[in-house]
């Protein structure tokens, strides 16, 4: 399961329905029993290493493909809330803290 770190501590730039949505995630009962890949959101630029540029334009896109499908269905730019964040997040990387599986005698079921 790959999700934002819902942690305050470690995402402490990240929208309310981000931490939101990883907390939920975390409440789910089955949940210890799956791989979480936890990652850093917008402070990734701050926080993060930098990209090679190959990796940045591979980012840039991805990020240039979703901003335009947000803005085609709903005229809602992300770009026009902060294009510094954004700009930082497309350059650099962190990597996301893994979680393990428990095992079956640690977790209760």
């Amino acid at each position: 399961m790959h999700y934002l770190n819902p942690d305050t501590a470690i995402n402490p730039t990240d929208h309310p329905d981000h931490t939101a949505t990883g907390f939920a995630i975390q409440a789910i009962s089955t949940m210890s029993i799956f791989y979480q890949s936890l990652y850093m959101g917008y402070n990734a630029g701050e926080a993060g290493k930098s990209l090679s540029s190959k990796e940045a334009f591979w980012k840039a896109g991805i990020f240039a493909a979703y901003e335009t499908a947000v803005y085609d269905h709903s005229g809602y730019s992300t770009l026009r809330e902060d294009p510094d964040i954004y700009t930082n997040w497309c350059s650099s990387a962190v990597e996301p803290v893994i979680a393990a599986p428990l095992p079956a005698s640690l977790d209760g079921k």
